[in-house]
């Protein structure tokens, strides 16, 4: 036993060096693929050129610069304050949308069954609406707000030493919270036909103890994996926040330094910590969970 537990840990350790050693590899490639293409021919000559030239400075990744105010800059450390300016919003706008995609939750789960199903569908129209639309609609309605009451309830755009904050949260937050809600509500929906749930409920225990004891846990496994697409739909919505909010992050910072390089640097940046964080979630995990999430 001890022998093939052993084997095991070896045999994931490996696997993850190997998908991480695999990642890195593909980001570097991908980063230098605009040097692939001249004009409407290929040129492979060119392209592992530049890659060679990338791969060497990133191997000596303390001497690289970028030019920025009419300046030279060192990348690192300076990218990083960049990437704290993106992960604040991102990270913030996250928690958010779990907290208030549970309160909804929990409050749908005990309206009668007409309204859950209208609010569920309206639910599902607001998760389709356009980032793009979403933006505009709130700022114009914050310009509104602040036009009758001449009160600023969020700085609609970054300037100068002030930060836009509150609203990127928001209009980030807001297509994925109704699709956490929307996620939660059909695996809930699909735990309640087990046999389980009608067992507990015949032995008296309320519907708030069933799903926050027997129901919640054997969804959370789904959920987390959902979640590697959710990250990713909404680091696509980040780049569009950043640009139209004026904020000064990771994705603003590859926009005015667009190189090989800090392509790469960028995107692992994003990468590693949620790589990371998903492999220790699946080296961790109860393995009844995976046990619910394989039935």
């Amino acid at each position: 036993m001890n022998t093939f537990r052993l084997n095991n840990v070896i045999y994931k350790s490996v696997s993850i060096i190997l998908h991480l050693f695999a990642a890195i590899i593909g980001i570097v490639c991908l980063s230098v693929l605009p040097y692939l293409f001249d004009g409407f021919s290929l040129n492979f000559v060119r392209y592992f050129t530049e890659l060679k030239t990338t791969i060497y400075k990133l191997l000596f990744i303390k001497d690289l610069t970028y030019q920025e105010t009419f300046r030279e800059w060192p990348i690192l450390p300076h990218v990083f304050k960049y990437y704290i300016a993106s992960m604040k919003i991102f990270l913030s706008s996250f928690i958010l949308s779990i907290m208030l995609a549970f309160f909804i939750v929990y409050i749908l789960l005990f309206v009668k069954e007409k309204w859950y199903r209208r609010t569920k569908y309206i639910f599902v129209l607001f998760e389709s609406l356009p980032d793009l639309l979403v933006i505009i609609c709130l700022q114009q309605a914050v310009i509104w707000f602040f036009k009758k009451t001449d009160y600023l309830l969020f700085e609609i755009a970054s300037y100068g030493d002030t930060d836009s904050f509150g609203l990127p949260v928001i209009c980030l937050g807001f297509s994925t919270t109704f699709l956490f809600v929307r996620l939660l509500l059909n695996q809930i929906e699909e735990e309640r036909k087990k046999n389980y749930v009608e067992f507990v409920q015949s032995k008296g225990f309320g519907r708030l103890y069933v799903l926050n004891r027997h129901m919640l846990p054997n969804i959370f496994f789904t959920l987390f994996q959902y979640s590697k697409t959710i990250v990713l739909f909404m680091l696509t919505g980040l780049f569009l926040i950043e640009f139209l909010f004026n904020i000064n992050g990771l994705f603003s910072f590859v926009k005015t330094a667009m190189t090989p390089e800090i392509i790469t640097i960028a995107v692992l940046y994003l990468y590693m910590p949620f790589f990371i964080l998903f492999k220790i979630f699946d080296l961790t995990v109860p393995q009844i969970w995976k046990g619910e999430e394989e039935r």
